[in-house]
């Protein structure tokens, strides 16, 4: 995991840094809203990984631009559909499992769940009038929702933990108003019981106000 978030951290932080000494191409007191969704990757901790290693990831941010380079993202939401391996979701010790000889117990079960972020943040712009470069931090909240059934038995499973967002990013500007997005997002899960980080690669639409 730390190779994983080391990685994240040096690629947002020289966008970031690289952008600060560029022409911004934000109008101060302008408002945008972008839409954007695509795959997500669970990279870390394994046994996560090998339960829902692929999910459905969409996103909204609303950004309110302070001057041409540093945008204030009052909302920051992704929504993520968990795709789970069945063949990997395996149920240790549950509420609907009793272990006698004190041994983990596993059966297959059917799994499925969703989660929640709210990272309200920081965007850090640069660029010209044909192509723009963006870093973005956030830090909020997750609520995670996950449902399992064994045989004929249901339990869910839920929580909200602390939440950290790191961008890079691109804008193509299509008309005054719009502009095609495309980003690459690490997000860190500080859960109370193991860290979970996922990396999105996103394409969307950013609409100006």
């Amino acid at each position: 995991m730390f190779r994983y978030s080391s990685l994240a951290w040096v690629l947002a932080l020289s966008i970031i840094l690289s952008s600060s000494s560029v022409q911004g191409s934000g109008v101060t007191g302008e408002w945008t809203f972008d839409i954007a969704a695509g795959p997500g990757f669970t990279i870390a901790p394994q046994k996560a990984s090998d339960l829902y290693k692929h999910s459905f990831v969409v996103t909204g941010d609303l950004i309110y631009m302070l001057n041409k380079h540093v945008g204030l993202i009052p909302a920051s939401f992704a929504f993520r559909k968990y795709d789970f391996n069945q063949d990997n979701a395996l149920v240790e010790e549950t509420d609907l499992t009793q272990n006698v000889a004190g041994n983990p117990l596993t059966f297959p079960r059917e799994a499925s769940g969703w989660g929640l972020a709210y990272t309200p943040g920081l965007r850090i712009i640069s660029g010209g009038e044909r192509l723009i470069g963006f870093g973005q931090v956030g830090f909020g909240v997750y609520r995670y929702d996950e449902k399992l059934e064994v045989f004929n038995f249901g339990e869910t499973k839920t929580s909200t933990d602390f939440a950290m967002l790191l961008c890079g990013g691109i804008e193509k500007p299509l008309t005054e108003r719009t502009a095609f997005i495309g980003q690459a997002c690490y997000n860190l899960v500080a859960a109370s019981k193991e860290n979970t980080s996922f990396l999105d690669v996103l394409g969307g639409l950013k609409y100006y106000f």
